[in-house]
This record gives C-alpha cells, sequence and structure tokens, in this order.
C-alpha cells in the first residue's frame, strides 16, 4: 500500500470518529441511547440517523430518574396497510405483529397481522411453493 492510500483510510476513520461521537452525545443530550452512535460505522447511514436524532424531542425524566416513556398513539386495530403486509410479506407481518402484541401493547393490531401472516405462509407451505425453486 502506498502512503496516498493509507492517508485516504485514515482520514475516513477519523471522519467516522467524528461522526460516532455526535451521535453519541447529541443522543445523550437528548436522553436517548448512546448506541444510536452504532449507525456512524457507514457514514451514510450516519448522516441520516443523525438528521433523525436532531429532528427527535428528547424524552423526559421522571423524579426517579427514569426515563418516561413518549405518549405515541396506541393502534387498537389493524390498519388496512397491516392487513396489505400480512398477505403479501407474511413472515414480515409475523415480526410486526409480534414487536406490535409484545412490546407495544397493541394486542387486537398484533393478533390480527400474525393470525394472517400465518395463515398465509401456512397455506404457502402446505401448497409446496414455499422456497421450491422455480422452473
Amino acid at each position: 500500500m502506498d502512503h496516498t492510500t493509507i492517508i485516504i483510510i485514515g482520514v475516513i476513520v477519523i471522519l467516522i470518529a467524528i461522526l460516532m461521537t455526535l451521535l453519541y452525545k447529541s443522543a445523550k443530550s437528548r436522553n436517548r441511547s448512546g448506541h444510536w452512535m452504532w449507525w456512524a460505522i457507514h457514514p451514510i447511514f450516519g448522516l441520516i440517523a443523525l438528521a433523525v436524532l436532531l429532528k427527535k424531542p428528547p424524552l423526559s425524566i421522571g423524579e426517579d430518574g427514569k426515563v418516561i416513556p413518549d405518549k405515541k398513539e396506541r393502534l387498537e386495530k389493524a390498519t388496512t396497510l397491516d392487513v396489505i403486509i400480512s398477505i403479501f410479506l407474511p413472515g414480515w407481518g409475523l415480526i410486526v405483529g409480534a414487536l406490535a402484541f409484545f412490546i407495544k401493547g397493541e394486542k387486537k393490531r398484533g393478533a390480527t397481522m400474525m393470525i394472517i401472516g400465518a395463515i398465509i405462509l401456512f397455506l404457502l407451505i402446505i401448497s409446496g411453493n414455499f422456497g421450491s425453486p422455480q422452473h
């Protein structure tokens, strides 16, 4: 390797380290996880994460020092888009449904997405079209 290549790699590593530091400090100042810095391993994702992080409002801290959850709206039932996702991408429907059911507490939405996704996957598996090569 010649000296120019080493200098270019060094500059890239320094820029990534600066971006990681910016993400970490921005996240901590907004009471968010410092793990946002890992997006900077790829500089484009790091810049996108920094823009998103700077747009997000800081999380509130309670008297006991714990982060108060944001007051995001919870969906009671599955939306039309949720049903379409579960039908055409059943594996994704299962994952999103499980996250909604177990993590976000959206029981009806999560259950609907998981049931639709499971039925579609079951039909694909028994029909023999799941994972078979196309001729």
